[in-house]
Order: structure tokens, then sequence, then C-alpha cells
């Protein structure tokens, strides 16, 4: 690591962010830096500039990690912010996660080619979209923690976007959000957000037109991700097949619990009490448990896993669920239905 960092291409990287930086910050302390023009791009010096350079003098020769971008942006901006706050003041913080946004997809770009092949191949697999845009973003060179929070955010747009029409649904797949209501939650927080947007940007708008409109931005996007959390949730459910049980929770959980580690399913009312091994992914408290024999991974939302040896769920059709798991069960493992309690 010592010797990648002390590399000469990767020393000329760091000498020439430096100069950028002491040039930029030479002029943020001048007059000219009062103009909010001025000030604009010396924050895009320090962020997409500075980004830029790291990538073509680092990041794409292979000395530095694609991350190295982010962490630039963001430095950046924090630097503009400290500097220019007083000049810029709220188009900083909007400056900050459009830049990090940029950032991120110039790294997955440079590497689109290859990542889709593999995100085809996902595909065909039958694996969750947020499990393929996942890998893809993996596969660009991304840390799995930074590829999870992106893959999160692309498939919420995603199903915002292109989530309205009726999905296809293969045999053994059950739903887990209609019987409780859970479109009517999701509309709610809509109607809510698009209140609250209207009451803030009136009077922000007469003194900070700039600040209402960010305001009313962040308000917008809060309502992409709410409708796009219901529609993944209207397109995933929890599937059983001839492998086990394939659980895909919107864009919140997924876990695989094949047969010979499933220990018991079992109908419940409301969810266990916290313990050791118990991981709940229901909606609005569970109706299903699955104990399993051994610990299985179950992956949650911006990156989380845990082990389980209990999941709590809510399925939609209970009774008919725990049949068909019974009837597949038996089919699976070549063994008696009453290995597996319902």
């Amino acid at each position: 690591m010592t010797s990648r960092l002390l590399h000469p291409r990767v020393l000329t990287t760091a000498a020439a962010l430096a100069g950028l930086y002491t040039v930029c910050v030479l002029v943020a302390i001048s007059t000219l830096a009062a103009s909010p023009l001025v000030a604009a791009g010396i924050t895009i010096d320090l962020t997409l500039t500075a980004a830029l350079m790291v990538y073509l003098l680092a990041v794409r020769p292979g000395h530095l990690p694609p991350v190295t971008i982010a962490a630039v942006v963001v430095a950046g901006a924090g630097l503009a912010r400290w500097q220019l706050g007083h000049v810029l003041g709220a188009e900083t913080i909007g400056l900050l996660g459009g830049g990090f946004e940029l950032a991120l997809i110039a790294i997955v770009a440079t590497r689109i080619v290859p990542a889709s092949r593999g995100m085809r191949a996902a595909r065909g697999a039958g694996l969750s979209l947020l499990g393929v845009l996942e890998d893809t973003l993996a596969r660009a060179g991304l840390p799995r923690r930074v590829a999870a929070i992106g893959a999160a955010e692309m498939a919420i747009v995603a199903y915002a976007l292109g989530g309205w029409r009726r999905p296809r649904r293969a045999g053994g797949m059950f739903t887990v959000h209609v019987e409780k209501g859970w479109s009517l939650y999701a509309g709610t927080f809509v109607f809510l957000v698009g209140v609250e947007a209207a009451a803030l940007h009136l009077p922000l708008a007469a003194h900070w037109p700039t600040v209402a409109w960010i305001a009313t931005a962040l308000s917008a996007y809060t309502a992409v991700w709410i409708l796009g959390d219901a529609l993944a949730l209207r397109h995933t459910g929890v599937r059983v097949d001839a492998h086990g049980l394939r659980i895909d929770i919107g864009t919140r959980w997924r876990a695989e619990v094949p047969w010979d580690r499933i220990a018991r399913v079992e109908r419940i009312d409301g969810t266990p009490e916290a313990a050791p091994g118990l991981v709940d992914v229901s909606i609005l408290g569970a109706n299903v448990l699955v104990e399993t024999t051994e610990p299985v991974e179950v992956r949650g939302p911006f990156g989380v896993r845990k082990k389980a040896t209990r999941i709590a769920m809510s399925v939609d059709g209970v009774e008919a669920f725990i049949a068909r798991v019974h009837d597949r069960s038996a089919d699976a493992t070549a063994r008696p239905a009453s290995a597996i309690y319902v």
C-alpha cells in the first residue's frame, strides 16, 4: 500500500491537487470571491475539476481506486463551503450533492461496457434489480458499501419512473405489502410532502428564492423516494421455488434460504421480540417466521448485512404461502413434509 502511494504518478497527482487547492484558496480569500459567479467557479474547480484531474492522472492508469474521485469531490466541496459559504450560502449544498452524483456517474461510465455484460448475466439468472445494480457498480470499481448505496438510489429512481406497469408474476411469487395497505400509507406520505413543500416554499421565496427552490427540490426528491419504494414493493416479494425461499422486499431486504437450511416455517401474529439471530423484514408486522438450521445472510438497505437464524416477514395470502412451502419442501428435499412444521 505504501509503495503504491509513493508511485511517481500518485505523487505528481498529489502535487497538482495541492497546487490547485492553493490557487483556489488564494482567490477565495481575495476580493474577487465576493462575486457569487467567481465563488461558484472556484467551487467547481475544487470539486469537478479536481476530480477530473485525479481521474486522468491516477485513477484511469490504475494507480488509485475509483472511490478516490468521490473523496476528492467531497473534500473539495467541504473546502469550498468553509471558504465561500458566506458568499454562496445554500448553493454550496447543492453543488456538494450534485458533484458527488456526477462523480459517481463518471466512475460507472469509465467501466460501463464490461459492467453491462455482468448486468445482463445477472438478469438472466433472475436476480433482483437492486442486486443487479449493486453488482454492476461493484464491477465498475466501487467498494461494496458505496456500490450498495448507489444501487439503492438508482433502483428507487428506476422503479419510480418505470414501475407503473402491472408486474408479471411467476408461479410461487407472493406479495408482501397488499394486505398491509402500504400503498395507502405511501400515497398519504406523498400528499403530506406536497403540502409541506408548498407551505415552506411560499414564505421562503419572498426572501430567499434560491433556498426556497432547493427546499422544494429536496421535497420533490423525497416524494420520488416514497413512490419508488412503494412501486419496488409492488414488483417484488417472496418466491417459493425449487431452490428454497427467495426473499426480495423492494429495495429493503434480500435473502436466499435453501431448502436444506430451513428448519421450520410457521404462521405468527406480530413480530417476535428482538433476540440474537432474528431479522425482521416485515412491513407493519410479521405473519410468518422462518427458522433455519444455520445462519443465512440477509442483505439490508445501503449495504447492511446480517446473519439470521430467524426471519420474520409479512406475506400476503399466508395460508396459501405456507401450503406452497409445505408442498415444495417435500418435493425438493425428498423427506416427509412433517420435517417442516407449519
